[in-house]
Order: C-alpha cells, then sequence, then structure tokens
C-alpha cells in the first residue's frame, strides 16, 4: 500500500489524467484499476505457489524454464523497476510537490529540490536499514491513514454537493464519447495503482507467506482502487464535470479544493499526507529493491556476496546503503535533465515497460505452469493475457508518437534490456551453473 502512496497519487496523477480526458477522470481509473487487478490476479495465483524475494524472476523460470527470461526481465528489469520508482514516484514526486506548493521560493531557488530529494533519501535509508518489521508497520500506519482520509473526506464532499452527483465521469460523455482518447490514457493511468503487488517480495519474512501473501495482494488492490477511485470522483461532483480541463490547470488542484470548500485545517492535512506518502513509498520500492538484488546476489550472480550480508538488525545493511545511493543517483540525474516534474513522468513511463511486460510474460506462464501440473486454465486468465498484451502493444506504439521526455523513456528501456542481454551474455560465461539454476529459489 505504501509503494502506491494513496494521497501522493491522488495530488500527482489526478492532475495529468484530468488534463487528457477531462471529467472522464473517474472511468479511465476505473478503467486503469479493472485491468491492474487482473494483473494482480496474476501475482495472486503465482504467490500461492512460490514465494520468494525475487518473485519475478522465479515467475519467469517456473514458467518458461528460461533463465534468460528469469534474469533478463525477471531479475534485472524488476530490479530497474524498484529504483526507478523509487527515485521517481517517491524522492522526485517530493520535491515535485514541494514545488508546486511554494512555487514563489521555488523559482528563486530552483536548486532547491536536491537537498530535498538527499534527505528523503537519507531518512528512507535509516528506516529500511533497521530492518522490514520497522518499515513495515511504518508503510502500514502510513497507507492506512491516507486511505481512510480520502475515504472519509470524499464522502464529506460528495454529501457536502449531493445535488451535483452524476454518473457522468464514469462515463465517456464528458469527453464527447472520444474512446480512443480515453483507452490510450488508460494505459498511462494503469501506472497510478502501481505498488499493489510490493507485498510480494517481503514474503520470505512472513509467516505463512503462501497463505498470508494472497490474502495481502487481494486486501491491496480493494485498499488502493476503491479509495483513489472514489476521491477523484468526489474533488470532480465539487469542481465541476465540465471544468475538469481547468482542473489540470491549477498548481495543487487537490489542495485547493480541500482549502476552499474543507478549510485549511483540511488542506494541510491532506499536503502532510501526500509528503508522507511519497516518502512511504519510497521505503515501499526500495525495501523491494533490497530484496530484489539480495535474491539475485544469493544466487550468486552480479551483485557481490555481501549483498546478502545481514547487519545487527538482520536486514542486508550494505545492500540498503548501495541501493539507496544508486536511488538517489537516479533521482538527481532525471531531475537535473528534465525538472523534478518531468524526471519524474519520464522515470514511472520509463519502467512501466518492465512492469508490463512482465505481468504479460508471468501471465503467459502461469498457463504453462497450470498446464504442467494438470490444473484447469480457466478462461478469465486467458481474457487477462489478452489484455495484456494489447496493453503493452499500445504502451510501446504510443510512447513512439509522444513527445520528449515520454519517447525518450521507452529508448531508456530498451537500452536497459539491451544491456541485460549483455550482461546476461557475460555472468553465463563467467558462472555457467549458478546462472543455470538462477531464479529456481523458493520457500
Amino acid at each position: 500500500m505504501a509503494a502506491n502512496g494513496p494521497a501522493a497519487t491522488a495530488a500527482l496523477y489526478f492532475t495529468t489524467l484530468a488534463g487528457l480526458v477531462g471529467g472522464s477522470l473517474p472511468l479511465v481509473l476505473l478503467l486503469a484499476w479493472l485491468i491492474y487487478v487482473g494483473m494482480t490476479y496474476i501475482v495472486y495465483e503465482w504467490s500461492k505457489n512460490i514465494t520468494s524475494t525475487y518473485l519475478w524472476a522465479v515467475m519467469q523460470k517456473k514458467g518458461f524454464g528460461s533463465s534468460y527470461l528469469s534474469f533478463v526481465i525477471g531479475g534485472w528489469g524488476y530490479w530497474y523497476y524498484y529504483i526507478t520508482g523509487a527515485a521517481g514516484f517517491a524522492i522526485l514526486g517530493i520535491a515535485a510537490f514541494i514545488s508546486l506548493i511554494f512555487p514563489s521560493f521555488y523559482q528563486t531557488h530552483p536548486w532547491i529540490w536536491i537537498p530535498i530529494a538527499i534527505a528523503v533519501a537519507a531518512e528512507v535509508w535509516a528506516v529500511v536499514y533497521t530492518g522490514a518489521k520497522v518499515s513495515t508497520t511504518y508503510n502500514l500506519i502510513a497507507g492506512l491513514i491516507e486511505v481512510a482520509f480520502l475515504l472519509l473526506t470524499g464522502l464529506i464532499l460528495v454529501l457536502m454537493f449531493i445535488h451535483k452527483n452524476t454518473f457522468l465521469p464514469f462515463t465517456p460523455i464528458p469527453l464527447g464519447k472520444d474512446w480512443p482518447i480515453i483507452l490510450t490514457t488508460m494505459i498511462f493511468a494503469i501506472t497510478t495503482f502501481g505498488g499493489m503487488n510490493q507485498a510480494v517480495p517481503l514474503g520470505e519474512e512472513a509467516i505463512d507467506p503462501k497463505r498470508t501473501v494472497p490474502k495481502a495482494l487481494a486486501w491491496l488492490a480493494f485498499l488502493i482502487g476503491v479509495p483513489i477511485i472514489f476521491n477523484a470522483y468526489a474533488q470532480e461532483i465539487v469542481y465541476g464535470v465540465d471544468n475538469m480541463f481547468k482542473y489540470s490547470q491549477l498548481p495543487d488542484p487537490g489542495i485547493i479544493i480541500y482549502g476552499s470548500v474543507l478549510g485549511s485545517i483540511a488542506a494541510i492535512i491532506f499536503a502532510v499526507l501526500v509528503i508522507y506518502a511519497f516518502d512511504a513509498s519510497a521505503v515501499g520500492f526500495l525495501n523491494s529493491a533490497v530484496r530484489a538484488g539480495y535474491g539475485i546476489a544469493r544466487d550468486g550472480i552480479l551483485f557481490p556476496s555481501w549483498f546478502t550480508k545481514p547487519n545487527k538488525f538482520k536486514v542486508p545493511g550494505k545492500n540498503v546503503t548501495a541501493s539507496a545511493i544508486i536511488v538517489t543517483g537516479t533521482a538527481i540525474a532525471s531531475g537535473l535533465v528534465w525538472g523534478p516534474v518531468m524526471g519524474s513522468v519520464f522515470l514511472l513511463t520509463s519502467n512501466g515497460y518492465f512492469n508490463f511486460i512482465n505481468h504479460l510474460l508471468a501471465s503467459i506462464g502461469l498457463v504453462n505452469f497450470k498446464r504442467k501440473r494438470g490444473e484447469r486454465v480457466g478462461a478469465g486468465l486467458i481474457a487477462v493475457v489478452i489484455a495484456l498484451v494489447l496493453a503493452l502493444g499500445a504502451a510501446i506504439v504510443l510512447s513512439a508518437m509522444a513527445p520528449p521526455p515520454l519517447d525518450y523513456a521507452g529508448l531508456t528501456s530498451l537500452v536497459w534490456f539491451i544491456i541485460g542481454n549483455i550482461v546476461y551474455l557475460v555472468e553465463k560465461r563467467r558462472k555457467p551453473d549458478n546462472m543455470k539454476k538462477f531464479g529456481e529459489f523458493t520457500l
């Protein structure tokens, strides 16, 4: 839940999406959520059979029997997803949000986001370094507070403007029934619900993970999706279905709406929760990156052996430190090139490709896995595979047509994929036995 950061998602994504689809914002979010629920269903099914810190690598290995897919896509690719998620959504997210809250100060001190990013990264490092129990408790508290706030305030807004309630936001009518734009925007909106599967890398540290992790995934799908969609609807009812394109031009529309309707205290609480959400998201993503790196290093591939050595808190401390440094460097580099706002969008778009392709291959691999075990392959699973194929194809085509930095995001993912192939060939030659067994560890 924390990796998604519901309050931060509401602040960052609503503005961008409203600029694309206007009053059909809740419809796009609902469609994107349904797609992501399908993607989560795949992880749900896998998590009932396997548990590992680098679950995506294990999925590809179990599904296809391929060390190549296991390393390049599930290991190398998803480690990139976690690192860029922490850097793009969390670290740069805070920097971008603060710059929008204090625009005049940011204009006179345009470099201020850099020390903010470093300070946030240092605090996140300290939380993760102290161990999973501390950081996951921190995440749980943050997530539950955000969910409760979004639901409660959303309900208050809906009741205050009950005369304006309508089903129009859940239809294409506000956008003139322009389904191509709606479906195109839906592809980007899918990343709104990123983080729903972040309970998976902690499976090795959970009690009875093959029972608790699937339950956690099901609860996360509900606790993340419902508050975000409902709050988007509530804000739209207040601001006006026909005014949502204007909504997207506001610096912090959610804060402005809360301040004007619910008062300054509500706006301040919302702002604090947004910052808290970005911070908790960084903790969630860094936790996942550390554990993915741990799994790769445990198999004797790529990362040094000290990536697996525990500190006094029983977590791989040096791994945490190295990962935090990489995350910070990635955030600052992207921010310097594109600015904190577009730098965040660039990294999130780039890591989305590995998210999509891992879910796609995990879906196909699950079909293979079930058939090998003599289990029935349901129509629902086939439907999810088809939907993911279409979504991935659309994302690739649309990114090529997108303006900078979105087009460069796709190219960056391609470069990372090519480098992964080179690393795979080098490691396979250096450690053929290790690479052959890569991705096999599971509880």
